[in-house]
Formats: C-alpha cells, structure tokens, sequence
C-alpha cells in the first residue's frame, strides 16, 4: 500500500475507469480533485467504521480521565496544544490576534 494519497481529477474515474481505480486503490485515502467544488476524499466503508471507532473511543477515554481525576481537565488542557495547535487560540485570553491557525498536516 501506498504511503501518500494519490489524487485525480474528479472525471477521470469515469473516463479511465481500470487505470484509475488500479492506482486509487494502492492509496489509503485517494483524492478527488474537482474543478467547481471542494475536493472528495475516498474510503471504504470498513475504514470509515474503523476511523469512527477510534475517535469514539478517544473521546470516551478522555471523558472518562476527565471526570474521574481530580484535576485532570487542566493537565488535559495543558496536553492539548501538542497535539491540537488551534487550542491555545480557545484556551487563552480573548481579544487579541493569535495569527494564523496552522495546518494540522504541517505539525509533526
């Protein structure tokens, strides 16, 4: 399998229909470029399933922590920010421009 997502343009599955879908389906996410509309990404929907049992259980540990330890919603937002950039921009004061949210794809 492929280690980057491969992208097309949104008629060519129609147009080249076995060369295109050969190379989509070495990709785990392809993309779909199109011309007058936000781009499409494809999945299946084992996948799909799969990636909502993860954020369901990642949301369900971190209730969990979050009610259970005491003071554990400050080190949680404390955590945050590793992971999420744009939480400081909600966690800190109000009023002032933090600048640009950055890409999550950029983040390391």
């Amino acid at each position: 399998m492929a280690t980057e997502n491969a992208a097309v343009n949104f008629s060519e599955p129609v147009n080249k229909n076995k060369q295109t879908l050969a190379r989509l389906q070495e990709s785990p996410r392809p993309l779909l470029h199109r011309r007058d509309a936000e781009d499409l990404v494809l999945t299946t929907a084992a996948r799909a399933e799969q990636d909502q049992t993860v954020v369901s259980a990642a949301t369900r540990i971190l209730s969990a922590m979050a009610r259970q330890e005491p003071g554990s919603t400050e080190r949680l937002l404390d955590i945050l920010p590793d992971a999420f950039p744009w939480v400081p921009a909600l966690t800190s004061g109000h009023g002032e421009d933090h600048g640009p949210v950055p890409d999550p794809r950029d983040v390391a």
